[in-house]
């Protein structure tokens, strides 16, 4: 598997390399088009400077102008083509002079062209310019010059040209490897934490990085870590109580079948006593299973519901005559206060099980005073509050209590057989039948629950 950074590197030379290359083959025919053009204009301006010594000298030449000229080739023609004068050349100059070039001439334009079939394999820049004055044809005089001179002197230019590119590679290549390791630094510490983070050490953190979408992806990994720590500690919390919760019942089990045993036949309040608890903690460990059952189906989304229209108001009455036994042996008085509401859409012993288990809730944890439940109607909404004078829920931990296994004081909670997936599974059920929960509370004063559902809504 290729890494990252190789692949950044290459990549970041491949696109310098695709910007030095074409732009220094593009400045190099810029530089031979160059060339050429001034050769040409210099043929061109020696040709007809000595056309013109010629003309001035009525036909005749000058060799001492000729032998300035140690770059270029001079060929004379006389009026009938033939040829009359040759410097610093020996090659016969009339191969490319065809019947099209001489019509060109004896016209009096002058005609350039580039040679390149000679022996020394360099092009021979070729000027011919016709020799007349007051329309007497003189002749003909050609100039030709060798591209070796210009060749090297674009030859000097082109190993610059690639000192150049050697140099500016050799930049490209300690920018690239000074931007990837300095790109690559941030990643590689997001690297190693998430190895730290998947290795079990979830309290390790991210710095910031001066790259806004690197920050962003710090702090999400920063965010999960929380969570993950979170869910390990509300994990272990969770075992703990759930060993808790079974230990005890299965304790008091234990110990209660075994004094019924050993109880002499004659015993029978005392072994009906016992048989009560156990069948008290039976079904404390039942109702302990069923949350379980419960939460699970709801985190695999496997958690079922049969509508109908069911009345609140007969579920609640219902609820307060079971549990009132209860709330009596603690002097706590428990109110329904019922109002108005129409017949609603939902699952009715899913609305059972929400009520009890706010209910139940508000009852372990009042120590005296009252359980008040409200039923009323408020525009389109069917509303239920549950509301007791009970120890109240912290401000900082109003934020957690629809946590899975999260509990308000947790050692007291425990004595009272709670297991912090109540109000979990409260939200969750409220939720899926399309409803709302609020919750308020003040710290020793008591607390109280909020069900909204939607009326009209199947």
């Amino acid at each position: 598997m290729k890494k990252f950074s190789t692949s950044l590197a290459v990549t970041i030379m491949i696109a310098m390399l695709t910007i030095i290359i074409p732009f220094a083959i593009l400045v190099d025919r810029m530089y031979v088009d160059y060339y050429y053009k001034q050769t040409y204009s210099e043929i061109d301006k020696h040709t007809e400077l000595l056309s013109d010594i010629i003309k001035a000298n009525n036909g005749k030449m000058l060799p001492m102008f000729f032998e300035h000229e140690q770059h270029h080739g001079i060929v004379i023609f006389n009026n009938k083509k033939e040829i009359v004068y040759t410097f610093n050349k020996t090659k016969e100059y009339t191969d490319n002079l065809t019947d099209k070039y001489w019509d060109k001439l004896d016209k009096g334009t002058s005609i350039k062209w580039m040679d390149s079939s000679n022996d020394n394999h360099h092009n021979e820049f070729n000027v011919v310019h016709p020799i007349i004055k007051d329309g007497n044809n003189y002749g003909y005089i050609m100039m030709v010059t060798n591209s070796h001179h210009i060749e090297q002197s674009l030859n000097s230019l082109r190993i610059a040209f690639i000192f150049i590119a050697l140099f500016a590679i050799t930049a490209a290549i300690v920018s690239t490897l000074f931007i990837v390791r300095k790109f690559m630094r941030p990643i590689t510490n997001i690297e190693l934490a998430t190895k730290e983070i998947a290795q079990g050490d979830l309290s390790t953190r991210i710095e910031e990085s001066m790259y806004e979408e690197l920050t962003v992806l710090s702090s999400s990994i920063n965010h999960l870590a929380s969570n993950l720590e979170k869910i390990e500690a509300t994990r272990k919390e969770f075992f703990a109580n759930i060993s808790h919760e079974l230990r005890t019942p299965l304790t008091y089990i234990e110990g209660y079948v075994k004094m019924v045993i050993e109880l002499p036949e004659d015993k029978i309040e005392q072994k009906k006593e016992a048989v009560k608890v156990i069948k008290a903690e039976l079904a404390r460990l039942r109702n302990l299973v069923n949350d379980l059952f419960d939460l699970a189906k709801i985190e695999e989304d496997k958690l079922s519901f049969t509508y109908e229209w069911v009345d609140i108001n007969d579920i609640l009455n219902t609820l307060v005559e079971t549990i009132k036994p209860r709330s009596s042996e603690k002097n706590i008085s428990l109110i329904l206060e019922e109002g108005e509401l129409p017949l609603l859409s939902l699952d009715g012993s899913r609305v059972q099980q929400i009520f009890f288990n706010l209910i139940d809730n508000a009852l372990r944890y009042t120590e005296h005073g009252s359980i008040i439940i409200k039923t009323y109607q408020k525009g389109n909404a069917a509303i239920v509050t549950v509301s007791d004078t009970g120890i109240g829920i912290p401000e900082d931990e109003m934020q957690l209590i629809f946590d899975r296994f999260h509990r308000v004081e947790k050692s007291r909670s425990r004595n009272l057989g709670g297991t912090g997936l109540g109000l979990s599974i409260v939200k969750r059920l409220v939720e899926l039948q399309r409803g709302k929960i609020i919750v308020e509370s003040k710290l020793g004063i008591g607390t109280e629950f909020t069900i909204i559902f939607p009326i009209g809504e199947k």
